[in-house]
């Protein structure tokens, strides 16, 4: 019998003519797109099909597409399937040119779990050291140097290279504290950096994260605000947004933020920032009414929920320069933000489309990895992913946004709970 149908979004992209263990007519799937399965009755294979999203007078009706149904593999068979790809990494090691093969006389279990997996890893890594006779070693980056720009506020956060607050209490927190106290967390929060792509053109599913999840089970939902406001993740954020503000200035705008830090000359009010006291921003910050702020050299910038509305009431989508922690304060507000990675190939990419500005090798490798990572972080929250193609320019990736950002509606897609038990 077959089980309840329900929605999931993809978080991958699948082939099925490249996946010869499909035993019939398959259904690709790309990243972000939402599909209907109509049968979940085997532990292998799933019947799905494409969809088509009516909205009328702010109800949504979701149309099945079942002439075009195929298969699609379960989300325990897609696990496994990473499990199997990451246990076999573990048997060949990669050394200058040279391949290390782990004794074939060597029984090793095949994992079937994400916990017996990195069990065997972890005792792969103690054998490699003490093979070598080497100690564990331990990176720590350095705290980067912090700008006085509100933009450039949203990519320190992303770094935790500047502390970010959610609440008032965080915030009262820092202010008491000294400036050598602040100096040592931002020192200590160096390892956990982790931030934040065409309408999936391509993108890699990156087995390499713990857990990294390949469906989220959803149903429609209407957004509180239209036009959505777009965050861009990622270094190539700002120079997207002045693309898009420049470009297409009938359709968006970048929100002005807050800052309690003195006017200086040539400045205006409202247009470069909303110039207000400690006291009037703190109450603010209270009552909730910033999506993220920070502090450096003892100033508070930040963006306010109701600049955002501001924006979308003159019918333009707000261009955010934020972090992708943001995402969450936006949500709960009922604000659904069209959150779009660009996947970057390789850090010579970097260097070639940094629109004249000297990149070094080293900072580019960090760049790109940076960017990596908010693939796994921001997985669930990102709308669409775009895989840049070696040969592309920053041009053409603002132009695949735009058109991912006008296919866009008010329609969202709200996380439940897995109803296949």
């Amino acid at each position: 019998m077959a089980r309840k149908e329900f929605l999931l979004k993809s978080l991958v992209n699948y082939t099925a003519c490249q996946d010869s263990s499909v035993p019939a007519r398959g259904l690709d799937l790309k990243y972000g797109q939402v599909v209907a399965v109509v049968d979940s009755y085997d532990k292998n294979w799933w019947k799905a099909c494409p969809i088509e999203v009516e909205e009328e007078n702010g109800s949504i009706t979701v149309h099945k597409v079942e002439s075009d149904a195929g298969l699609i593999p379960s989300e325990k068979r897609y696990k496994r399937q990473i499990l199997k790809k990451k246990y076999r990494h573990l048997k060949f090691r990669l050394d200058e040119n040279k391949v290390d093969v782990i004794d074939s006389a060597e029984y090793v279990k095949e994992p079937q779990t994400e916990e017996e997996f990195q069990e065997i890893l972890k005792n792969e890594d103690k054998e490699k050291k003490r093979s070598k006779g080497e100690p564990p070693v331990l990176l720590c980056d350095q705290a980067s140097t912090i700008r006085k720009s509100m933009r450039d506020l949203a990519s320190k956060i992303e770094t935790n290279s500047i502390v970010a607050y959610k609440n008032l209490d965080q915030l009262n927190g820092s202010l008491t504290s000294s400036n050598s106290n602040l100096n040592q967390s931002l020192n200590n929060n160096q390892n956990n950096n982790t931030n934040g792509s065409s309408h999936s053109v391509n993108s890699n599913f990156s087995s390499n994260s713990k857990d990294q999840p390949c469906y989220e089970f959803v149903e429609p939902a209407t957004t509180g605000l239209s036009p959505r406001p777009i965050i861009i993740l990622g270094h190539l954020r700002d120079r997207i947004n002045d693309r898009l503000s420049e470009n297409r200035a009938d359709k968006f705008a970048s929100v002005v933020p807050h800052t309690t830090r003195q006017m200086r000359s040539g400045e205006t009010n409202g247009a470069d920032y909303h110039f207000v006291s400690q006291e009037e921003m703190l109450k603010q910050l209270e009552n909730g009414e910033f999506i993220e702020a920070g502090r450096y050299n003892e100033h508070l910038y930040g963006t306010s929920i109701q600049s955002i509305r501001t924006t979308s009431a003159d019918g333009l989508h707000a261009l955010l320069d934020v972090s992708g922690d943001a995402i969450e304060n936006l949500v709960k507000m009922r604000i659904h933000p069209i959150v779009i990675l660009p996947i970057i190939p390789n850090p010579v990419w970097i260097q070639e489309n940094s629109d004249g500005e000297r990149i070094e090798e080293g900072k580019a490798k960090q760049l790109y990895e940076s960017q990596h990572q908010l693939h796994s972080k921001f997985i669930k929250q990102c709308t669409s992913q775009i895989t840049i193609g070696p040969i592309d320019n920053l041009d053409l990736v603002a132009d695949e946004i735009l058109r991912i950002i006008e296919e866009e509606t008010s329609c969202v897609w709200l996380p439940i709970d897995s109803p296949v038990k």
